[in-house]
């Protein structure tokens, strides 16, 4: 299920990037547990934006991506995070 990798590390196979995903689930668990539970979302991304900045993470927020079907353009969503040009953060709570 798991296996080890460079500098004793345990990494689930399926990871495309297993570095930068463990960073941000880091960073995720730290924002938690500092600020609990019970806040907005924007309040969340706030506290998650301090950290990717702290880990010196680059990273896009709000980015427009627009939404096509059969070639037609359909709607705009706003992606939360896109970080590293490689993993795509969005964010749900429920209060």
């Amino acid at each position: 299920m798991y296996e080890n990798t460079k500098k004793n590390r345990t990494y689930k196979p399926d990871l495309i990037y297993p570095d930068l995903s463990y960073k941000i689930i880091g960073i995720i668990f730290d924002v938690f547990l500092k600020l609990g539970f019970g806040y907005r979302e924007n309040q969340y991304q706030k506290a998650v934006e301090i950290g990717l900045q702290g880990a010196g993470l680059a990273y896009k927020k709000e980015l427009p991506v627009k939404i096509t079907y059969s070639g037609k353009f359909v709607a705009v969503n706003y992606l939360d995070f896109l970080i590293d040009d490689k993993i795509v953060l969005e964010f749900c709570t429920f209060v």
